[in-house]
């Protein structure tokens, strides 16, 4: 996905949302990262995301959260075209 004028619309504790636009068809478009802030940060590149205290059970954690994440996004596609509900075009891996 190639994006334009990126920007953070929110911060929580278990992701960022930025709102920017789709270079392909021009497209408003919201991103939803999953970043759960207590086990994972950025490196030194400004785009990889790494889990902070690398251990088994960090990692059993994260990779829970990164499992009920694209569940979300299982479960939002399931109403796609719902005027009731915001439509979701797209899950990707990146970053780590």
């Amino acid at each position: 996905m190639n994006l334009l004028d990126v920007q953070v619309l929110g911060e929580g504790g278990f992701g960022i949302v930025y709102s920017a636009r789709d270079l392909s068809d021009r497209q408003r478009v919201a991103i939803k990262e999953c970043f759960p802030q207590l086990f994972v940060a950025r490196s030194s590149d400004k785009l990889t995301v790494t889990i902070k205290e690398n251990t088994p059970q960090k990692t059993a954690v994260f990779n829970e959260r990164l499992k009920r994440f694209e569940t979300e996004f299982e479960n939002m596609n399931l109403f796609f075209g719902s005027s009731n509900i915001v439509n979701v075009r797209d899950f990707f891996y990146a970053n780590g």
